[in-house]
C-alpha cells in the first residue's frame, strides 16, 4: 500500500491518462457524489487561494490504483489569520479534515480502504494534528464500519446532507 500526492490544476489531463480519472475509480452506491476530476480541481483551487492547504493522494496496492484520498492540512501557523476577514481564518475543525476518500468498488473489501485511512491518521499525527474530521454520508455502511473501527466517532452535526465525523488524536 502506498499513496502519491498529485500536484496542481496542470496535471489533471496526465493523471486522466494515468487512469484516476471519474472513470478510473468506481464506488459503491451513492457514497461517492464527485468525480475525482472535480475533486482535484477544488484542491488545486484551494491551493491557489492557501498554498499547501489541500494534498491529493492516489491509494495504490503494488502499482495498481485502488483508490483516492483528499484531505486538508493546514498547522495553525501555515493558517491564515486576518481578523478583518474572520471567514478567510481556518477552525481546528477546517485544518485538518478528510475531504474526499474512496476506494474502487472492485478493490472493497480487501483491507485497503483501513489501511491507507491508518497512514492518514499518522500522517497528521506526524505533523501536530490533534483531531481529524470527516464527513460522510449516514447510509454509507461500510465507510462508516471502517470509520468507527478506526476510532471516528459521529459529532451529532451535519454538513448539508453528509454526518460529521470527529476522531482525537
Amino acid at each position: 500500500m502506498r499513496g502519491a500526492e498529485y500536484g496542481g490544476n496542470a496535471e489533471t489531463s496526465q493523471r486522466r491518462e494515468q487512469g484516476c480519472g471519474d472513470r478510473a475509480l468506481r464506488a459503491r452506491g451513492s457514497a461517492i457524489r464527485r468525480p475525482n476530476d472535480y475533486s482535484l480541481e477544488q484542491a488545486a483551487e484551494s491551493n491557489r487561494e492557501h498554498p499547501g492547504v489541500a494534498h491529493a493522494y492516489g491509494i495504490y496496492a503494488d502499482d495498481r490504483l485502488v483508490g483516492f484520498a483528499m484531505f486538508i492540512f493546514a498547522p495553525e501557523d501555515e493558517c491564515p489569520d486576518d481578523p478583518d476577514n474572520p471567514e478567510e481564518q481556518y477552525g481546528e475543525e477546517d485544518r485538518y479534515y478528510l475531504w474526499r476518500f474512496m476506494i474502487d468498488q472492485h478493490e472493497q473489501g480487501k483491507g485497503y480502504g483501513q489501511a491507507a485511512l491508518a497512514w492518514i491518521i499518522q500522517y497528521f499525527r506526524d505533523h501536530g494534528a490533534h483531531v481529524l474530521y470527516l464527513s460522510t454520508e449516514p447510509d454509507n455502511e461500510l465507510g462508516l464500519h471502517v470509520y468507527h473501527k478506526l476510532g471516528f466517532r459521529e459529532t451529532g452535526e451535519f454538513e448539508e446532507d453528509e454526518a460529521i465525523l470527529k476522531l482525537e488524536l
